[in-house]
């Protein structure tokens, strides 16, 4: 079943990755004016999620075309 997602329920994707990344690499990806934050807030969390839920099953959720 299609369910609109939240506004604020967009997980900070970073935020597990401390210890993998050095500081230097952890300040590029936190960067509010980062490419990838800015792409995030003008476009990504401006797509009107109700035009895709005519590809989800009512019941299941599941797509209901293959992807392949």
């Amino acid at each position: 079943m299609f369910r609109k997602s939240q506004s604020s329920s967009a997980p900070d994707l970073f935020s597990n990755f401390e210890s993998h990344f050095k500081d230097r690499k952890q300040n590029q990806l936190n960067d509010e004016t980062g490419w990838h934050n800015v792409f995030y807030d003008h476009i990504t969390s401006k797509v009107e999620e109700s035009l895709f839920s005519v590809l989800y099953t009512p019941s299941t959720g599941r797509p209901n075309e293959s992807v392949y």
